[in-house]
């Protein structure tokens, strides 16, 4: 291993410790302060108090599952630069998160217990209105994409709202569900977190070659063997799969995978086979600090996660776009 690589796998190994850092300072940090020695005592089974066990096993899976859904988003927003070839996009730009969740908030306006597979149809179908107003001249216009993706986010995203106020039912959950949330997070879905997780991470690894080849262009890469249209429709599915998954159990979260896979790239470059676990990392320290602030800085008032992810990037997309449209 050269020295870059060297350095590269060392920006990875601090990564992880930054991780274990923002899980543990998360774990104190609500309404309630839990102190690292109850922690500790936590860890090590020592802890008597049914109600102290009971909170501190509630925000672990809160917690755990932030982090683990920013790995995720952080993980759809790399592979949906890398299909488009396009570092402005992310399941929020191209709406594909308001699909979700519009696509999980109408399954259960019909009583289908679980929104995923509708979650996962709205989704698709966000990603085909996007990519057909964004068509030109038998291409992609990065400007008509966005605008398409901002179009048919704020259409569903209304209607999404249209099905929530007239729901006759809980109406103040599913406005914080809406805008992000993690109050219902549990320590039997953070088992299935965890493996999609992994699961997502693994798959691309697996293929990083591949997506590096995707970033050559269409005709090299498909000079070099790659099936450009098999395998791009192969990893738009697998993200929408993805994105809907937790769409359909936290709501919106926004812009977590525009930044994280920009800070990756600056840290270790744009090869995937450590760009994806760097993004992957990052992506899930951003969300977990963005759930933190958003559960005790006002404490014992909550507001909305996805609240704080849009007001991190709002800023950093604009800035993007406006690098990208002077040409620096």
């Amino acid at each position: 291993m050269n020295s870059i690589g060297r350095s590269k796998f060392i920006i990875v190994s601090i990564l992880f410790s930054l991780a274990g850092i923002a899980i543990f300072i998360s774990m104190q940090l609500g309404a309630v302060y839990i102190s690292p020695p109850t922690l500790f005592s936590f860890l090590q089974g020592k802890i008597s108090e049914p109600n102290i066990n009971l909170l501190v096993n509630l925000r672990t899976a809160r917690v755990l599952s932030a982090f683990l859904s920013g790995c995720i988003l952080s993980l759809s927003g790399l592979l949906y630069q890398t299909v488009f070839q396009n570092p402005l996009v992310d399941a929020y730009v191209l709406g594909v998160a308001s699909g979700a969740v519009f696509g999980g908030m109408l399954s259960m306006r019909l009583g289908i217990m679980n929104p995923w597979p509708g979650a996962f149809a709205g989704a698709v179908m966000a990603t085909t209105l996007t990519l057909i107003l964004g068509k030109q001249n038998g291409g992609l216009s990065i400007i008509k994409t966005l605008l398409g993706g901002v179009v048919v986010g704020s259409v569903l995203s209304a209607a999404s709202t249209f099905l929530l106020i007239t729901w006759k039912g809980p109406l103040y959950g599913g406005i914080f569900w809406h805008l992000g949330n993690f109050a219902n997070a549990s320590r039997r879905g953070l088992i299935e977190l965890g493996v999609v997780s992994f699961v997502f991470l693994l798959t691309f690894i697996l293929f990083h070659r591949s997506l590096d080849i995707l970033l050559l262009g269409e005709e090299e890469a498909a000079s070099l063997g790659l099936r450009v249209g098999k395998f791009r429709l192969i990893v738009l599915v697998l993200s929408a799969l993805a994105v809907s998954y937790i769409s359909s159990r936290f709501g919106l979260l926004g812009f977590v995978g525009l930044i994280a896979p920009h800070v990756a790239r600056l840290l270790v470059g744009p090869l995937h086979n450590l760009l994806l676990p760097t993004a992957f990392l990052f992506g899930g320290i951003l969300l977990v600090s963005s759930e933190t602030i958003a559960r005790s800085v006002f404490a014992p008032v909550e507001i909305p996660v996805g609240i704080i992810t849009v007001l991190l990037g709002g800023p950093f997309f604009l800035y993007l776009l406006g690098r990208r449209v002077g040409g620096k």
